[in-house]
């Protein structure tokens, strides 16, 4: 696992179809259901490109925002963009959930908003703004 400059882990993890916890690795890589599984908590979902984990109880604390991306579309007539994920230097760049077909404004799709709103709590001169 890789360490981002400014101390937050990061790892890229692997998602199979059939989503099964009991896999432990898959073509190298760990599974990302197998290292999320929990008998407590439902299993994370993929389906869409940004998956926010819900906030502890005390809504302070969320634990992860999952990011996924296919570039093995990129350049295609679905996906003509090529997110770009620099573990090594600690930079995404991810083109988001706001399609060319939301009416919503930009940044207000829910993927978006939560991926906002981290960077406004990541940006904040202290721990109560945000």
């Amino acid at each position: 696992m890789k360490v981002w400059p400014f101390g937050v882990p990061c790892e890229v993890l692997l998602s199979a179809q059939n989503r099964d916890p009991s896999v432990p690795v898959i073509d190298g890589c760990r599974n990302i259901h197998y290292v999320t599984a929990s008998h407590a908590l439902p299993q994370i979902q993929l389906s869409k490109g940004i998956n926010p984990i819900a906030r502890s109880k005390n809504g302070q604390r969320r634990p992860a925002i999952l990011i996924r991306s296919s570039p093995w579309k990129a350049g295609t007539a679905e996906t003509s963009w090529l997110d770009v994920f620099d573990l090594d230097n600690g930079r995404v760049r991810y083109f988001g959930d706001h399609r060319a077909d939301h009416t919503v404004p930009v940044g207000s799709t829910p993927g978006n908003a939560v991926l906002l709103e981290a960077l406004a709590e990541h940006r904040a001169p202290t721990p109560s703004i945000g």
